[in-house]
């Protein structure tokens, strides 16, 4: 739902921008609304954007992690660059945080671990009693592999 703020026109003419220039990124337009929202909530008097909104918008939350925070900034300051091209705005662009680079590294399933997780998967529900409702919505295709190799009892819920 979109709020309807002094932004918003400027917004339509973002996303305008945006798909026309063929990076209509769901996330970015999903974030510029959102912080529309903020401005809106936290700033319902101002007639106009402001350094200090900006500046809140983009401080890193407590609860956030570095690469989390950079995500959700990035696309306000490329809509703050929209503005200044257009002489919308003469706001400063606020310092983004470093990006962290990620430790995680995916675990590669050995063949033997592959076959041992589906035989599982596929011998799990044996012998239990399973509602047609519980069969297709709880547990989906999953159980169409067992199929070939357990028998249900099923009753109607």
């Amino acid at each position: 739902m979109r709020a309807q703020s002094y932004l918003s026109p400027i917004i339509d003419g973002y996303i305008r921008y945006r798909k026309a220039s063929g990076r209509d990124s769901y996330s970015y337009i999903k974030n510029v609304i959102l912080f529309e929202h903020f401005c809106t909530r936290e700033y319902s008097a101002q007639a106009e954007l402001t350094q200090e909104m900006v500046d809140k918008w983009c401080r890193q939350r407590g609860s956030e992690s570095t690469n989390s925070c950079v995500s959700r900034i990035y696309p306000i300051l490329d809509f703050i660059k929209y503005m200044k091209k257009r002489g919308l705005t003469n706001i400063n662009l606020p310092q983004v945080p470093k990006s962290v680079p990620r430790t995680y590294i995916p675990h590669a399933f050995t063949r033997q671990e592959l076959e041992r997780f589906f035989n599982a998967c596929d011998n799990s529900f044996c012998n239990q009693i399973v509602t047609v409702g519980e069969y297709f919505g709880r547990f989906g295709t999953l159980l169409t592999y067992s199929e070939k190799t357990c028998k249900y009892k099923t009753k109607v819920s």
